[in-house]
């Protein structure tokens, strides 16, 4: 399916932001879900992007606020920010 347009991927972005399902995005997108569900197991296409960016632009949202909490002295934000300097240890040796 070559025909996705920019709105489409926008409208993809938005949706993944908003943490809704691979289902729900490809139905209200009007997309068939199997290519929806390929697209994302490919890196290289716009839908794997679009996808992806949304869900990492939401996540940095809601990890700054935690970062903000934890060095407010929140014990369970520290804890959580924790997990995320780990992991991105973790990750740098991969």
């Amino acid at each position: 399916m070559d025909n996705i347009t920019d709105e489409i991927l926008s409208r993809i972005e938005k949706l993944a932001s908003y943490f809704f399902t691979t289902n729900d995005i490809a139905i209200y997108c009007g997309l068939d879900i199997e290519f929806f569900l390929d697209e994302l197991n490919d890196n290289q296409s716009k839908i794997y992007q679009s996808y992806h960016k949304g869900r990492i632009n939401r996540t940095m949202e809601i990890r700054k606020n935690e970062i903000k909490m934890a060095v407010l002295g929140s014990p369970m934000a520290q804890a959580q920010v924790r997990r995320y300097i780990e992991k991105q240890k973790q990750s740098e040796s991969n």
